[in-house]
């Protein structure tokens, strides 16, 4: 039986920032763009918290995030991701619907 303590959440949360890493540079390679992009894994209070967070400290002049179009109800108990971020962000943010995204044309 495995022992569960700090060393094996350390070395999880490590796996886990790996693999959003990797995932986040394929994605911006399957993404054209002339804009520069920068992307950072952070883990800490919350995604929302983190994002404006690290707007503040960078500097950001835009923060594009998605939004899963959750119902009234849904928002309400669970809150807003991106809601949190338009209202508390340093910048201008650009939304994207869950639904408009696969409609977004490459370009």
């Amino acid at each position: 039986m495995p022992q569960w303590g700090y060393v094996f959440l350390a070395l999880r949360e490590d796996k886990l920032r790996k693999a959003a890493e990797a995932q986040l540079k394929k994605l911006l390679q399957s993404v054209p763009t002339r804009a520069a992009v920068t992307t950072e894994v952070r883990s800490g209070y919350g995604a929302e918290y983190e994002i404006c967070q690290l707007a503040r400290k960078r500097k950001t002049n835009l923060i594009v995030i998605g939004s899963h179009g959750a119902g009234p109800i849904r928002r309400t108990l669970m809150g807003s991701s991106a809601e949190h971020v338009v209202r508390h962000a340093p910048c201008p943010v650009l939304v994207i619907r869950e639904r408009l995204q696969s409609k977004v044309r490459r370009v």
